[in-house]
């Protein structure tokens, strides 16, 4: 939640800033993904973000009125949301081709 609430991670625009992802577009087509990105507007997370809504009852929301009036909701959201799916990245070389997951992890495919 730390990372949510700061914007430090879990992120491509995040993860790019550190030369740990190619670019910082998001999966669904946004060039940048940034935490307000997915909280807003992802294509990727429409379901979830309509599940808070309805259970919100009220929105558009701001950062800070998730954040305090409706925490729960929000964490709920927030666990629900698969980062490593959203911010795969395939990469092609003269080694083949790989998954590089956030954080720059390598895993041959």
């Amino acid at each position: 939640m730390t990372a949510v609430l700061t914007g430090h991670g879990m992120t491509k625009a995040y993860l790019h800033r550190f030369d740990l992802s190619e670019d910082a577009k998001c999966k669904c087509g946004n060039e940048y993904q940034s935490m307000e990105h997915i909280i807003f507007q992802c294509a990727e997370l429409n379901d979830q973000r309509e599940l808070l809504k309805r259970k919100m009852g009220e929105w558009p929301a701001s950062k800070e009125d998730l954040i305090t009036k409706h925490k729960k909701e929000f964490y709920v959201f927030i666990e629900s949301i698969d980062f490593e799916d959203l911010n795969y990245e395939i990469i092609v070389n003269s080694e083949g081709r790989h998954v590089v997951l956030p954080g720059g992890v390598e895993n041959a495919q």
